[in-house]
């Protein structure tokens, strides 16, 4: 009985959908738009229905991990070119699906973030 139930589960587990995409925001310390957004939406995003399809991992952007700037060169991200700036970020194909520049207010976010859910289903319903 406990050979079986140890298999269901494994099989059960294994049946839950991977989280494929995440919300890459590349922030700087003294970019007062990040610095909001630090204040307005970090601290509970994660607690967020949103955050289910598209957890946040906020990167320092004075420090570009070598992962970045690897992918940069094969063509599979794009240049970070202001802050902050929201990438949709594919993990198992390891490339950028799309991006949000900018931080306009919590609001102004969350809108982005629904619409792009809402018109996207098919990157996050496998």
């Amino acid at each position: 009985m406990m050979k079986f139930l140890s298999i269901l589960f494994t099989v059960l587990l294994l049946s839950l959908p991977l989280k494929a995409y995440e919300l890459l925001m590349f922030s700087v310390s003294w970019c007062s738009y990040c610095i909001a957004f630090h204040e307005q939406v970090a601290p509970t995003y994660n607690d967020t229905e949103y955050a289910k399809i598209l957890p946040l991992i906020i990167i320092d952007a004075e420090h570009i991990p070598e992962w970045f700037t690897e992918l940069y060169k094969k063509g599979d991200i794009k240049k970070i070119r202001g802050t902050p700036t929201f990438i949709i970020w594919d993990e198992k194909q390891k490339v950028e699906v799309d991006r949000i520049v900018g931080y306009n207010g919590k609001e102004w976010f969350y809108e982005r973030i629904a619409y792009w859910i809402e018109h996207h289903e098919e990157y996050y319903e496998q």
